[in-house]
């Protein structure tokens, strides 16, 4: 979810520097000779923590297997229906990935069939439908989290460290009043879904500081960012849940005639109409 975050933030800031700034990834190592026309700045996410205690395992929900399927898209065509080998009912769609859709406001289903009032924006994929298939074990938790994002800016003048500061600092908000939904890209063989949703950031610190590096100064400055989201977690173990099902009932009982008489043993059977949970 870290790097969804650095891939949504590095492109803005990297399009309207220019040629002679390097924006990178990750935290960036200081090392020797400075010379006077490298300009850095450096965009990483650095933490997830969540800031409530663990809820009681009875606030969980239920854990269910979770298919997904996407399409690509044209910016013309408005249904799409899920395949033949589709598996359970669709609870979630996005358009594109990442950014939900709201269901009767953006689009309706109807059985194995989406259909937008307006048809999605060209994308490969430009639509993802998840879809809640059989109970399985496992759990389902939503906690309020904050990720932390840290840019860092270097150069050798004041007056252009200040200016890319403000720069980044407005553009990384502004590329956060749309953001998706951070997601863990799933591992293989796993069928844990695990997000943070309802992202939205603030400034945590602005930092400016002279250092010195091989004995040339250097102006530093730090921007931190929270962002303060839902994590939201279905963990499963990709097997259904064992079920019971009564197909009959069969037992004897003893009747007992109305001028007393001995009792009169009887076999019944039941079979319920639809098979029943026991």
């Amino acid at each position: 979810m870290l790097r969804p975050l650095e891939d949504l933030i590095i492109p803005p800031i990297d399009a309207v520097m220019p040629v002679s700034v390097s924006v990178l990834r990750g935290p960036y190592v200081v090392a020797p000779p400075w010379p006077n026309s490298q300009r850095i700045i450096s965009v990483y996410g650095r933490a997830i923590r969540t800031i409530e205690p663990t809820p009681s395992r009875d606030d969980d929900g239920p854990s269910f297997i979770i298919n997904e399927e996407t399409w690509d898209t044209d910016g013309i065509v408005d249904t799409f229906v899920l395949p033949p080998e589709a598996t359970g009912s669709i609870f979630e769609v996005e358009s594109p990935p990442g950014f939900p859709m709201r269901r009767g406001d953006d689009y309706l289903v109807d059985g194995d069939t989406i259909r937008f009032y307006r048809a999605p924006d060209v994308g490969a994929p430009g639509v993802l439908a998840r879809l809640q298939a059989e109970a399985t074990h496992g759990y389902t938790r939503r906690r309020p989290c904050i990720m932390e994002l840290d840019i860092d800016i270097y150069g050798r003048f004041y007056e252009e460290v200040d200016l890319m500061l403000g720069a980044s600092t407005q553009i990384s908000l502004a590329a956060m009043a749309r953001a998706p939904r951070f997601t863990f890209p799933p591992a293989t063989d796993t069928t844990v879904l695990m997000r943070i949703i309802e992202a939205r950031a603030s400034v945590a610190s602005l930092e400016r500081a002279a250092i010195t590096i091989d004995a040339a100064p250097v102006f530093h400055a730090a921007i931190r960012l929270e962002i303060d989201g839902q994590l939201d977690l279905v963990v499963a173990n990709g097997r259904p849940v064992d079920t019971s099902l009564i197909e009959s009932i069969e037992g004897t009982v003893e009747v007992v005639p109305a001028d007393g008489e001995a009792p009169v043993p009887q076999t019944i059977t039941i079979e319920p109409d639809e098979p029943v949970d026991p």
